[in-house]
């Protein structure tokens, strides 16, 4: 009988031991959104739509793709990674235009879109007063432009998905070389730094474009222009006066360059036409053919840190001789998704 009643009462307390640990599984867990808005959700989610290619790439990095039960045929699908990944996921619309009533059918917990990009915000947030009557709340987590946010945002997602050790993981495999970066740039006297130009788009600099040469070790010309605006268009004769010794442009559109494209008259043309804009010849940056394009999903995306690499591979060639910011990419590919053939053209001129 006293055995009978042990066992019994064992029973009971792993009964009650499982109903405590299932209970703190569905936990929840806030956050502070791009935006500023507090969200809370339950975690880890088991149902999000993902509207932009950028948070979508995170999650797959940290394993938690088979989350997502939505995403979008304009973003999310047309993005390299994110297509292979998330190929047959339903679709939801446009990332400006979503389908609020496939949203619904999908029933998630969470949809998450960007908020550094003024459309897709403004989109989001018309989505996430359509959405709260249903009790579905919609995140801003950009995951880009600059290693900042990226670094931020993985952490929330880590959060989110109840990743915290890969998205540290994540985090650590960049800080790494950018910790490299610093502690070898970190003793050069200001006239002993690289000044650079970095334009995103047609004479556009930006704050983030700022805070990647920065990081590079590098000093940013247009760096009292975008303390007062986080972009600014500037004039061809402005960056001529600054006479940069290194200029990089962005390429433009963003599948110019970047994964599965290949050298093309189409790449060389977009080079030639900054190298040789009306007087720039005489430019430091010209002569010495130190003009570089390097690829959207490098520069911009949550791989930003690559282009980084870059940067100060161009800014100090001698420094960092033994810095291969293309086997990093490769490396990064091969640990966070699988991937250990990545074609494609990143950088112009390559070899550089």
């Amino acid at each position: 009988m006293a055995f009978r009643n042990l066992r019994t009462g064992l029973m009971v307390l792993a009964l009650l031991m499982s109903v405590v640990v299932a209970g703190s599984a569905a936990g929840k867990v806030t956050i502070n959104d791009a935006a500023g808005r507090v969200i809370t959700v339950s975690s880890p989610l088991e149902r999000v739509v993902v509207l932009a290619s950028q948070p979508a790439e995170v999650i797959a990095a940290l394993g938690a793709q088979d989350a997502v039960v939505g995403v979008t045929a304009n973003h999310v699908l047309r993005d390299p990674i994110t297509k292979e990944v998330y190929q047959g996921r339903p679709s939801v619309g446009e990332i400006l235009n979503p389908n609020v009533e496939r949203i619904l059918e999908l029933d998630p917990q969470l949809v998450i879109s960007i908020g550094a990009w003024g459309g897709a915000r403004q989109a989001a947030l018309a989505l996430a007063d359509q959405l709260a009557p249903y009790g579905i709340p919609v995140a801003l987590i950009d995951c880009f432009p600059d290693v900042n946010s990226i670094f931020r945002d993985v952490a929330t997602l880590g959060k989110l998905f109840g990743r915290e050790e890969k998205a540290q993981e994540y985090i650590d495999f960049f800080k790494g070389y950018l910790d490299l970066i610093a502690s070898r740039t970190q003793g050069l006297a200001p006239s002993e730094r690289t000044r650079a130009y970095l334009e995103v788009m047609d004479y556009t600099v930006t704050s983030w474009g700022h805070r990647m040469i920065a990081a590079a070790g590098g000093e940013d010309v247009a760096a009292g222009a975008v303390e007062k605006a986080p972009s600014v268009r500037v004039s061809p004769e402005w960056v001529l006066a600054q006479n940069p010794q290194v200029i990089v442009a962005r390429a433009m559109p963003p599948r110019l360059m970047g994964y599965g494209t290949t050298e093309n008259s189409r790449i060389r043309t977009e080079w030639n036409d900054i190298a040789s804009r009306p007087g720039w010849d005489g430019m430091d940056a010209v002569r010495k053919g130190r003009v570089y394009l390097l690829a959207f999903e490098i520069c911009s995306a949550p791989r930003a840190p690559i282009g980084i690499l870059y940067l100060a591979k161009w800014f100090y060639p001698d420094l960092f001789s033994d810095l291969d910011p293309g086997a990093v990419q490769r490396e990064f590919l091969s640990r966070f998704f699988g991937i250990t053939d990545y074609p494609g053209v990143f950088i112009y001129p390559e070899g550089k």
